[in-house]
């Protein structure tokens, strides 16, 4: 058959398609070649050589050169996901043939079984080139991921606003549960949406990816319901969170005083009290404690919470007697001739007058709060509006101080130890995605080893909650000027004397700002 001709040379191809040459005359170069495949883009070469030889000798016997692709290509994407249809026309062809290109393309689909075809690709001339996608499989859908929420634990410190001053009104860190109540839910994942690919080929979809939903099932249940499982309190208690396991801790409610009626209280679990604490009386919780009443505590003999903090919203006025304690924080409208010690902060509303103080940091109100008297002891910082008055009360204030060397390194420790738990937790969850993938499927002994891995995911995420606290306590610290700091907002008085580290400064006149120890010397800023 006749392929193309001109006076150099005539293509020929015989029933399989073979293309050959036969040269009449030198002068055509292998160059010039590309011109005569765009007058029939049918022609493939295959044999470079040949085809030089054959024009640069003038061979005038057939030569193989190459093949006659057929006018129709079909090429599918290793994937499976695309069909590639390949014109081997030229453009004005193409537009002559194009119902008939149409019904052959449309018919050598179908033969070739492929599904997702796209007519309108079939439809358009050659201003759209003559290589086109012309069938598109359908990516499957993996379903959505759990999504597990759990109840808001109130704040447990007191708004500062923007002025620097501190709201107490609405700090209340005991959040009451009743049996029945919402503690947490998890909206279940769903299943995928299936694809398939232009093969007709199903591709499944992975469902979507399971999350744990940790809770202590001696005080918390889960319930079934329509589309999630819903966690509810099994009794009456405070709401208590430990990393991402949510729990009903025993609470006490003393519904008016503590005194004669109720005697001393020792109690396991949390304590709030709606009225006061009579002189002479204590109150021991080993969670949060709580005092609600509008009138102050007087001369109680102990207030404590063992591993938790202690709240007394209209402060204390201890006649020298009352003691009050907490291993992270104790919140207070005001300490009058009281002892308060905290293993974290203590933050005061209003004021402290001849009391002794003792935390990390103290902390009263930028704006009003005045330290009068008495003495506070900090490991990092003390705050406050005025210290001492004009009457020059004797006021001591001493800090510690830290290393500040010494708290990089550790802060340097924390992030790597914290980076190795998280590098743990990415492999774990990693082996639970693949479980999670065909999770249906699993034999029993695989199920185990799922939930050994949602077990030793807990207690990573556990491991990291407590490293990231580490951390933050530790930048908290290092955003302390120096190496300790007093920070005076409105006037010291005389008669007040400031110990930072192992330097002692007293005051002889009424001044402001910020006193701090760096490398051993004392700065006023």
């Amino acid at each position: 058959m006749l392929v193309y001709e001109n006076e150099f040379f005539t293509l020929t191809s015989d029933a399989r398609h073979v293309l050959y040459i036969k040269v009449r005359k030198p002068g055509f170069s292998v160059l010039q070649f590309p011109e005569v495949q765009s007058a029939v883009p049918r022609i493939a070469i295959t044999s470079v050589l040949s085809l030089r030889k054959a024009l640069e000798q003038a061979i005038s016997l057939e030569t193989e050169i190459g093949t006659l692709r057929d006018r129709l290509e079909l090429q599918v994407t290793k994937d499976g996901m695309r069909a590639m249809l390949a014109i081997r026309l030229t453009a004005q062809e193409l537009d002559l043939q194009l119902a008939d290109v149409r019904t052959e393309a449309l018919d050598l689909l179908q033969r070739s079984g492929i599904q997702g075809v796209l007519p309108e690709a079939l439809d358009r001339g050659s201003s759209d080139g003559t290589e086109r996608l012309v069938a598109q499989g359908k990516l499957p859908v993996q379903g959505h991921d759990a999504q597990v929420r759990y109840f808001e634990p109130s704040s447990r410190r007191p708004d500062v606003r923007e002025d620097g001053s501190v709201d107490f009104h609405q700090l209340n860190f005991i959040d009451e549960v009743n049996p029945g109540d919402w503690l947490g839910e998890k909206i279940e994942a769903t299943e995928g949406v299936p694809g398939w690919n232009v093969r007709g080929e199903p591709l499944p979809a992975p469902k979507g990816k399971d999350k744990p939903l940790p809770y202590d099932p001696k005080s918390v249940e889960e319930v079934q319901e329509p589309g999630k499982i819903v966690l509810r309190a099994k009794r009456k208690g405070v709401v208590q969170l430990q990393g991402k396991t949510v729990g009903v801790d025993d609470l006490l409610v003393i519904q008016g005083d503590v005194g004669t009626e109720t005697g001393d209280i020792d109690y396991d679990g949390s304590v709030k009290i709606l009225g006061t604490i009579s002189d002479g009386y204590s109150v021991i919780a080993t969670k949060h404690l709580a005092i609600l009443g509008s009138i102050g505590v007087g001369a109680a003999r102990l207030i404590k919470s063992k591993t938790a903090d202690v709240l007394i919203h209209s402060g204390v006025f201890g006649q020298g007697k009352a003691v009050i304690e907490a291993e992270t924080n104790v919140y207070m409208k005001c300490a009058s001739d009281c002892t308060v010690t905290a293993g974290g902060d203590i933050i005061i509303e209003s004021y402290a007058i001849g009391s002794v103080l003792n935390a990390n940091n103290v902390v009263l109100d930028k704006g009003k709060g005045k330290i009068i008297g008495g003495s506070v002891s900090a490991r990092t910082m003390v705050v406050a509006a005025y210290i001492g008055n004009e009457l020059e009360r004797p006021t001591a204030i001493q800090v510690d101080g830290f290393n500040r060397n010494a708290l990089k390194q550790e802060l340097d420790q924390v992030l790597q130890e914290s980076q190795k738990l998280l590098q743990q937790l990415a492999f774990v969850r990693k082996e639970m995605d693949i479980y999670e993938m065909n999770f249906d499927k699993l034999k029993p002994e695989d199920r185990q080893k799922y939930v050994g891995y949602m077990a030793k995911q807990e207690v990573l995420v556990q491991q990291v909650i407590v490293f990231e606290e580490k951390r933050k306590l530790l930048m908290d610290v290092l955003r302390t000027r120096g190496e300790g700091e007093v920070s005076i907002f409105k006037k010291v008085y005389p008669k007040t004397s400031l110990q930072l580290k192992q330097i002692e400064r007293h005051i002889e006149r009424e001044t402001a700002g910020t006193f701090y120890v760096n490398q051993n010397k004392l700065f006023l800023e």
